[in-house]
């Protein structure tokens, strides 16, 4: 098939096959496709991958959707700094933040969420000795004593985190609780654990600056 039939019938909807090396690049311009100046249009177009250079555009503000509720798309790849913007004004954005301080932000509107939203929870048995909590994988931390615990000076806290860090007694009990200078209580009274086997104790938290990282009285033995 001739690339002059190919291109008639790309114009009118039939079947068109243009093979590699078929069109020189900028052989067909904006000129030769739309020569009556109505635009150029054509229905549904099978390709292999789509490269664009600049933007791909519907016709009209909200007048086109990228997939359907049947045929969704699979993994959307964003680029670093890039954000995905919503409304008329892009009045919405989520991006993720990697010149910056690496956090995923949702930002220029108030955030609803319409369903619960559950925190990451470190739960761990067999804690003892000298601990080191990871705040940038887990929210919640809940700890199994099964000796004393020297909760470690760390290096990942945010400063507005916040969450709760649950003790748990081991069957024998006894096991105390030793912070290091990162972590502050009130009256720096240091934390209290209920001594009973099997007790479970309660301590929230907040990170109020970099290596300050609050405690709130702890809530004691829940049963």
């Amino acid at each position: 098939m001739s690339n002059a039939r190919n291109l008639a019938n790309l114009l009118t909807g039939g079947d068109t096959t243009i093979a590699t090396g078929d069109v020189a690049n900028d052989s067909i311009t904006a000129a030769k496709i739309d020569d009556d100046g109505t635009g150029f249009q054509m229905g549904d177009l099978t390709v292999g991958t789509l490269n664009a250079s600049t933007v791909i555009l519907p016709d009209a503000s909200g007048g086109a959707d990228i997939g359907s509720t049947t045929k969704e798309f699979g993994d959307v790849f964003i680029a670093d700094d890039k954000a995905i913007k919503f409304g008329n004004d892009q009045d919405a954005t989520i991006e993720y933040d990697e010149n910056g301080d690496d956090q995923l932000k949702i930002g220029g509107a108030v955030t609803a969420f319409t369903n619960a939203v559950i925190g990451k929870t470190s739960v761990a048995g067999s804690q003892g000795g000298s601990t080191v909590l990871d705040f940038d994988a887990n929210q919640n931390f809940v700890l199994t004593l099964t000796s004393s615990i020297t909760l470690a000076n760390p290096s990942t806290e945010k400063v507005g985190q916040s969450g709760f860090i649950v003790f748990i007694q081991d069957g024998t009990g006894s096991r105390t609780c030793t912070l290091g200078t990162d972590y502050e209580s009130a009256a720096s009274g240091g934390i209290t654990l209920t001594t009973a086997a099997n007790a479970t104790d309660i301590v929230p938290y907040v990170v109020a600056a970099a290596n300050r990282i609050l405690l709130g009285t702890p809530q004691l033995a829940f049963g």
